[in-house]
């Protein structure tokens, strides 16, 4: 049976390795471009740095609305070991397109290049400009992708809203259905931690030497956790997932609300589930590196340690790292070198209204929710620009159905059942919402 057109293109962007880094992704950029000169659907394409493009379609409306813009990055993280099948050559195994991206994030590419084609091909004609965007680099924080558009070409993406990651996924929970849409993330701060000692021979040990002291910080990081605080949206989504329990399930969940009772409340949850809360109750720091030594018979004077700090958006970087200080000790150095601030938006909208009617046509009963993500997206910087954005890139999900545990880790897949349901909804959204 041949392939239905998203997942044609799917599995055609999965097969162009641009993982980040180096990120590569023109030759991903050049096969889109193909496909909308053929269309005939007017394109730029923008190159900040060799071989990282971006590229930016455009149907034009009557512009008695604004426009609204379909994102989707084209890079994608590294695949380390531990796939079943070759992660770019976007198989199909029992049912699910295997490979890098499938999930995070060119399932979105394709279902987004084809809502812009359907449109074009009907010649429905729009009160919005509909913008496709491709874009480079948001799995490193996107300033050869969306950010260097929102800094030097805003012209091309500006829109009244987004859709991009992470959300619409339609996951059975109990014996309802529950759609989480992204409104609010968290913010990013990656710095250094950095420890400083006396250097001598390996032959005579010291005590409190570099790397002693950032393995005590390290230990201290890794075991004593950040505050605990419960934002808006968060609590909405929260209230969404008890109401569709029972039971002890149910008991434990509502201990999430309440600062002394939520880490009692946690270990009753599942691994999975209790890694999620956590990271969406606490601000967080993940130690991801670590660097000391010239020589295995020299004692080293500097010892350092590259840390993934995430912070609840109602807090700020200089908070976040004074939490960090207090924890680790004063004689532990915080370098910070990227960045960027949370983000909490009202998810109330004339769009966000759409969503949730077309998904409740077809997934009748559900529930639409509002939802924080602990990661980032390029909403980070439309929002610099006033870009409202939602994570709305659909699959629906049957019940135990992988996906979220999927983002970054072997084996990403997506089944072609979900992917196409998506798309279809996709599809309707952007109609509704631009047609005149």
């Amino acid at each position: 049976m041949a392939d239905s057109e998203v997942v044609r293109i799917l599995r055609d962007l999965i097969r162009f390795d641009t993982s980040n880094p180096p990120g590569n992704e023109r030759p991903a950029v050049d096969y889109l471009a193909a496909i909308l000169k053929d269309e005939g659907v007017p394109f730029e394409i923008v190159e900040p740095l060799p071989r990282r493009a971006n590229i930016v379609a455009r149907l034009k409306g009557d512009a008695s609305k604004p426009p609204l813009l379909l994102s989707a990055h084209l890079d994608v993280v590294p695949a380390l070991e531990g796939w079943d099948h070759p992660p770019f050559a976007a198989e199909v195994h029992d049912g699910c397109v295997w490979g890098r991206g499938a999930v995070d994030m060119k399932h979105m590419a394709a279902q987004s290049l084809v809502a812009l084609l359907q449109i074009k091909r009907k010649g429905l004609r729009l009160k919005r400009d509909l913008i496709f965007a491709g874009v480079a680099d948001e799995e490193a924080g996107g300033q050869a992708g969306a950010g260097y558009l929102v800094d030097h070409r805003p012209e091309l993406i500006k829109a009244e809203f987004c859709m991009t990651e992470v959300g619409g996924i339609a996951t059975p929970i109990g014996d309802t259905v529950i759609v989480p849409v992204q409104v609010a993330q968290k913010g990013y701060c990656w710095f250094t931690m950095r420890a400083r000692g006396e250097a001598g021979h390996g032959s005579k040990p010291k005590k409190d030497t570099a790397i002693e002291k950032l393995a005590a910080a390290v230990h201290k990081l890794s075991t004593r956790p950040l505050d605990y605080r419960l934002t808006s949206t968060a609590a909405k989504f929260l209230k969404t997932v008890v109401a569709a329990h029972s039971g002890a399930s149910k008991v434990a969940l509502k201990g999430l609300f309440y600062g002394k009772t939520a880490d009692m409340a946690l270990k009753a949850l599942p691994k999975e589930r209790r890694e999620v809360f956590n990271a969406m109750l606490h601000d967080t720091a993940a130690v991801t590196g670590l660097a000391a030594g010239v020589k295995v018979n020299v004692i080293p004077n500097v010892a350092e340690a590259q840390v993934d700090g995430r912070y609840l958006p109602d807090t700020n970087e200089k908070r976040f790292l004074a939490q960090v200080q207090k924890i680790v000790g004063p004689d532990i150095e915080l370098t910070p070198f990227d960045g960027a601030p949370g983000l909490d938006q009202n998810h109330e909208s004339e769009l966000w209204d759409v969503i949730e009617r077309v998904v409740k046509r077809h997934v009748p009963g559900c529930t639409v929710a509002p939802n924080m993500i602990t990661g980032m997206t390029d909403a980070k910087d439309y929002a610099r620009i006033g870009i409202k954005t939602y994570g709305f890139s659909p699959v629906l999900l049957k019940k135990g159905e992988s996906f979220a545990e999927l983002y970054h880790a072997p084996n990403e897949r997506i089944s072609i059942s979900g992917l196409e349901a998506g798309s279809v909804w996709l599809n309707e959204v952007v109609e509704q919402f631009c047609a005149a």
